[in-house]
This record gives structure tokens, sequence and C-alpha cells, in this order.
């Protein structure tokens, strides 16, 4: 048995969805049946592996008093749920945590490069790294065996109404002009959410411990999505608005993933950005 934590969010219904076309068993127990800030070992009962899911997400990921909820549940809750897990006998954990905790770079990032999450949602992030820390070492310690698939930007049906790509996309359909601001300098790595899911479902059976990127393996700037979008949705250049880089400023985002080791050891194959944002925009026709 299979227990997904957040198994009703945006990656989670993926994922679930996969695991039963394999035919694989699972369940997704509600907040009231674990609270993973306080998860009862009995809710485990009868688990083989945990796909850890949930997290707490702030709305304003600038706010110093977020660092507080967002460390109690994504950093303590996760010690906890590793707690229950052992208790459980569960034999395999798979801790989701995030591909922009990386320090930028110029380049691919890699599992073994510098992590220092400090240009952008620092409270967040941060919480994510103390996840992965508390994950690792129960790895390291026998008591369970760890996966921590580090994810970039996900994308796809299902997503939340917000962010550049959700903006773009709803004015472009509208017929509204899309500003895109910054010069379009902004750069993440953006994977299809299937893409996501799968390469989860494949670390439940795989020798894989540690850290694992499950990215797409290139961060195109905010112009270069809105450009690509404009010509799946049929418009033109002109709809495009493209606003002049700040001045005196590096441009913002965060590194594309180097996906390797997750090409090699998982047989994972993200599809291109073309392909996985024809599909996103099909799915809203």
């Amino acid at each position: 048995m299979i227990v997904v934590t957040g198994g009703t969010g945006f990656v989670g219904s993926r994922l679930q969805q996969l695991l039963a076309a394999r035919g694989l068993p699972h369940r997704a127990p509600s907040r009231l049946e674990l609270d993973v800030t306080a998860p009862d070992a009995a809710a485990l009962e009868g688990a083989t592996a945990v796909v850890h899911l949930a997290a707490y997400i702030p709305r304003d990921h600038a706010n110093p008093a977020e660092a507080e909820a967002c460390m109690r549940a994504n950093a303590l809750g996760t010690l906890e749920l590793l707690r229950a897990s052992v208790a459980a006998g569960v034999r395999r954990f798979v801790c989701a945590s995030s591909g922009n905790i990386y320090r930028a770079q110029p380049r691919p990032v890699a599992e073994d490069d510098p992590i220092y999450p400090s240009a952008r949602a620092p409270y967040y992030l941060a919480s994510k790294v103390a996840a992965e820390t508390f994950a690792d070492h129960f790895d390291r310690a026998g008591m369970l065996s760890v996966a921590i698939a580090r994810i970039s930007s996900v994308y796809g049906p299902g997503m939340i109404a917000a962010g550049m790509l959700h903006a773009f996309v709803s004015r472009l359909r509208s017929g509204a002009l899309v500003e895109v601001q910054d010069g379009g300098r902004y750069r993440t790595d953006l994977v299809y959410v299937d893409d996501v899911a799968l390469g989860l479902a494949n670390l439940l059976d795989s020798p894989v411990r540690g850290p694992i990127n499950l990215g797409a393996g290139h961060a195109p700037t905010a112009l270069e999505v809105a450009t690509l979008l404009a010509e799946l949705t049929g418009c033109d250049a002109s709809a495009l608005r493209v606003l002049p880089p700040v001045r005196g400023e590096p441009p913002l985002g965060f590194s594309a993933l180097d996906i390797r080791r997750a090409i090699e050891e998982l047989g994972y194959a993200p599809r291109s950005l073309r392909d996985g944002l024809s599909a996103y925009l099909g799915s809203l026709a």
C-alpha cells in the first residue's frame, strides 16, 4: 500500500491516476485522517511506501511572518511523518522538495551543486531544505530508504490560477495585451505535471536514494515562454509588450535542473516545452 500525502493536490491527483493505471494499491488520507504536523502511526498501518507531497505554500513568499508556518508544516511536519513512517514499518519514503533551492548558476544545476535559497521565496525554500535534511538523516541512519525529489516549476492541467504562465495564457486567450516584465529576463525550469508524476512513481520501486532532480532540464525566459504561447494560440508578436529590463538589477529566476541522474536511473524523459504547453492549452479547450 502506497500512502500519498497531498494526494488531492495538483501533482498528487495526477500521481494517484498513474498509480491506479499501474494497478498499485494506494490511498490519500485527508488532513483529518493524517495531520502531518502530528501524524498517528496508525494512519499509516499497512503502508509499505509514502510519497510526501503535502506542503504549506505561503501566499506572500516575501513576508517573513510566513517563516514560522513554513517551518512548522514543511520541516517539522516532514520530521513527524518520517517518525510515524518508521513506527508503522514503512520501507520506502519519497520526499517532494523544490528544485529552486539551488544557488543560481548560469548552467543546469546538479544534485551536488550548492543550495542557498536566499534570492527568492527564502522562508518556503528554507523549510524545504530543512525537510530534506531530516529525510536524508533518516536514510543515512538506516531507518528508511529515502529518495528526495527536487521538483522544478510544475505546470499543466489543474494548476492553480496564478503565476506567470496562467497570466500569459489568460490574456492571450481573451485577446488582451500581454505585458512581459523586466525585458522577459526571468527564467525558470518549467516541467509538465505528468512527467513529474511519472518520475515520482518510478522512484517508488527504484533503488535511488538521496536527492534527484525532476525538471525539464531547460530554463526558458519569460519572453521565450510568452512568444511560444502566442504562436500556439494563433497570436502574433503584437500581442506582446516587452517592458525594458530594470536598470541595475540582475535578472530574476531559477536555474535549469541537470536531469541526467533521473534520465539514467529512472528512465525519465520529460516532454519539450512546446509539447507540454500544447497539451496544457488543449486541456483548456
